[in-house]
């Protein structure tokens, strides 16, 4: 996640700051319709780095039928800021539709890419703490199976690329059974990551914890 205090250089800058904050919440409560007036006031919320206020006024903005690029690009920032990967990459993906900087929307697509290994990363993180707090007879769905990469002991370089076409062939031959759920490549990644697997590894106890992968995400 990049610090975000003050919007990126690419971003569009808000014509209010934190000063205007009571001016606009005056303004917001004598005129309740006015989605812009919403969307300005959480621009000036998120400046004054009060990130909660501003999510709630710009997804009321949103909720009310604001459709302005400024609405879904500051949602999504503030959104980020409070690490609801998922609901980032949906106000990001509003603003491709909508927003009229181009520039903005390179950048925005290069953020939904980190966003994509944050949700990864955070389904990874919520999988090991429910496998800390699980018992050790806990049930293993038998369906549930994952790929994990292979090694590499050749001197022969010409052969290392057949470790991840060897993976992907038995990925695709295990999709085809509607008997298993074969876990994508990222969140193995990640897990493993996350783990850190060494030797002394419980492998009882990765299964346990790569079954609790196994959903895609949303």
């Amino acid at each position: 996640m990049w610090e975000l205090e003050q919007p990126p250089a690419w971003a569009p800058s808000p014509d209010v700051s934190p000063v205007d904050i009571p001016r606009l919440q005056q303004a917001v409560a004598s005129n309740p319709d006015n989605s812009d007036l919403q969307v300005q006031l959480g621009m000036a919320h998120f400046k004054a780095e009060d990130h909660e206020a501003a999510r709630v006024s710009l997804q009321s903005a949103v909720d009310a039928g604001n459709e302005s690029g400024p609405a879904f690009l500051y949602l999504g920032f503030v959104q980020e800021e409070l690490e609801d990967w998922s609901a980032a990459r949906a106000a990001y993906n509003r603003y491709l539709d909508v927003g009229a900087s181009a520039p903005a929307r390179d950048e925005v697509r290069k953020r939904l890419t980190t966003i994509g290994r944050d949700l990864v990363r955070a389904r990874a993180q919520q999988a090991l703490a429910q496998e800390a707090e699980s018992t050790a007879t806990a049930q293993i769905t038998p369906q549930s199976i994952a790929v994990m990469p292979m090694g590499f002991n050749s001197n022969r370089d010409d052969l290392e690329p057949l470790i991840y076409a060897l993976s992907d062939m038995m990925i695709t031959d295990f999709a085809f059974s509607n008997a298993l759920v074969v876990l994508e490549r990222t969140q193995v990644q990640t897990l493993l990551d996350e783990m850190a697997i060494t030797s002394s590894t419980s492998i009882k106890g990765a299964k346990r914890t790569m079954e609790k992968m196994r959903a895609p995400d949303g």
